[in-house]
């Protein structure tokens, strides 16, 4: 009888360390729901130019925001394919961005390949490709 104590106990902690993974796991797959999901409303609804703040740091250094993006009326914002994992902390997700140039009456489309990245320093999840032109 005495012998199974060390069992349960051995258990219990394999199960608790387990169910403390899965916690972290969970954690990071919200952060890159929600993350994904202010992009697209920035995107969308929002002013061009906030996007460039999901950039990674070295990315957002070597990056300029466009002239002319206040020109630009965003129609729609259609997810593709993914998020896809690559990797532990890298996904992939391609979407499609309607968009009209307001002075000229002109509408385009693209196909953006996002590459998002989780940052364990900074506790988030940051785009780590450069985002497309819309001219």
């Amino acid at each position: 009888m005495k012998a199974r104590w060390p069992f349960l106990a051995i258990t219990c902690l394999l199960l608790t360390a387990c169910q403390v993974a899965s916690i972290a796991e969970r954690s990071e797959a919200n952060k890159l729901r929600d993350t994904l999901n202010a992009y697209e409303a920035v995107v969308r609804w929002g002013s061009l130019d906030q996007a460039y703040g999901f950039l990674t740091a070295d990315l957002a250094a070597q990056s300029t925001v466009p002239p002319g993006l206040d020109n630009i009326r965003v129609t729609g914002y259609e997810l593709l394919s993914g998020p896809r994992k690559l990797s532990p902390h890298k996904v992939t997700q391609s979407v499609a961005i309607d968009y009209v140039l307001q002075d000229q009456q002109v509408v385009r489309r693209i196909t953006d390949r996002q590459i998002w990245t989780y940052s364990e320093a900074v506790g988030k999840w940051e785009r780590a490709n450069p985002i497309p032109p819309l001219q």
